[in-house]
């Protein structure tokens, strides 16, 4: 969804528009007084920007806890394009300097965000130390999601894919797979890996059996993508799961099915 990683926030996506910010604000210093500066990166934060488009915006507010921050946001993209135009008119750069101001004011809502503090139980500290091998045997996986995903899941809502309603085809799992066309995925990643999953996030801990879909494994994945050569790396791994609807139910990760 978002135009840098998949499986990204909005207070992510903030982030990122904050350290490019940073960047920029340097070079509209320079040029400012005069001396040789990047427009570049001035160019490339304004680019950046209108990355983050109208359906996307929609989507952050099924997906952002705080309003005001994605109105701020929607704020920060009309301000950039005011921004754009006066510098490719006549290379005025008052707006660009607005904007990164207003940026940077996005900066201390973002660290002052709440953060849940998550202390695992002691059966899940052991399943959390897992090797992959040991996870597949006991009927494990383990999942990788940001906090806003997390609290909707401790306050018991179930976790589903991004478009539940979207037609599972090859060539919607191989954009699924490659990173692509994630914001209109029916499908939904899983791993034994317990590293891979921390690299995406809070880890959430899942009985394989209570999933509701069907779970792919990689010689399936395979066979649906046409030996593409991601399909190896899931192989050669054993590690990395899809689960994918069916005909009678989407893919889902009801509450019973997530270890507390």
């Amino acid at each position: 969804m978002w135009p840098f990683k998949t499986e990204k926030t909005l207070k992510d996506y903030v982030e990122q528009i904050i350290a490019l910010a940073k960047q920029a604000k340097t070079e509209i210093e320079k040029a400012e007084n005069g001396e040789k500066y990047s427009l570049e990166v001035i160019d490339g934060l304004l680019v950046t920007i209108e990355q983050f488009s109208d359906e996307e915006i929609e989507q952050a507010r099924k997906d952002v806890s705080t309003v005001s921050l994605l109105e701020k946001c929607k704020s920060v993209k009309e301000l950039a394009k005011q921004a754009k135009k006066d510098i490719d008119a006549d290379y005025n750069f008052e707006k660009a300097k607005q904007l990164t101001d207003q940026i940077l004011i996005l900066e201390s809502q973002i660290l002052e965000a709440p953060q849940i503090r998550y202390i695992p139980s002691k059966q899940l500290g052991k399943i959390l130390k897992y090797s992959p091998k040991e996870a597949l045997d006991k009927g494990i996986l383990f999942r990788g999601v940001n906090q806003l995903i997390y609290k909707k899941l401790m306050n018991g809502e179930p976790l589903t894919a991004r478009n539940p309603d979207a037609e599972p085809t090859s060539e919607s799992l191989l954009k699924h797979i490659m990173g692509h066309g994630s914001s209109n995925s029916p499908f939904i990643s899983l791993t034994t890996d317990v590293i891979a999953a921390k690299s995406f996030g809070q880890v959430i801990v899942i009985k394989k059996d209570a999933l509701r879909g069907h779970l792919m494994g990689a010689d399936e994945i395979e066979r649906k993508i046409g030996g593409e050569t991601i399909a190896k790396r899931f192989m050669k791994k054993n590690t990395e799961f899809i689960l994918a609807p069916t005909k009678k139910e989407k893919a889902m990760i009801p509450v019973e099915a997530i270890m507390k």
